[in-house]
């Protein structure tokens, strides 16, 4: 079990600053690490956004989805499954994580898979 704190601190037309403390614990079970948000140390190679679906821009539906997500080791997402938004969001949501592509998680040099999130904002 490994505690992480990240600091991220967002700038405003060059003159407004906020900072926000991020704090994720890292648990591992069979050979999974799982991360409480998007897994540091893993970059992104590709991640596409996903498509607007006709049905809920018509209807004037926004707002968020989460995805939970398992990345292999080789940086591919392996399952993704929703943990919550609405439901006119979640086929692209998960056709879209399932694409994404990461550069691996790795553990003491060795790639390892890991647990983690996807949030998609539909505005």
């Amino acid at each position: 079990k490994a505690i992480a704190k990240i600091l991220y601190r967002f700038l405003l037309a060059d003159k407004y600053s906020t900072e926000v403390e991020v704090q994720s614990i890292f648990k591992k079970y069979d050979g999974i690490v799982t991360i409480g948000h998007y897994p540091p140390g893993t970059k992104a190679i590709f991640m596409p956004e996903p498509e607007y679906p006709a049905a809920a821009k018509s209807a004037n539906i926004k707002g968020k989805v989460v995805v939970e997500i398992l990345v292999d080791e080789n940086g591919n997402v392996e399952e993704a499954k929703i943990a919550s938004g609405h439901p006119l969001f979640h086929k692209v949501s998960l056709e879209t994580a399932k694409q994404t592509k990461f550069k691996p998680q790795k553990i003491g040099g060795k790639p390892v898979k890991v647990r983690s999130t996807l949030v998609y904002n539909f505005q």
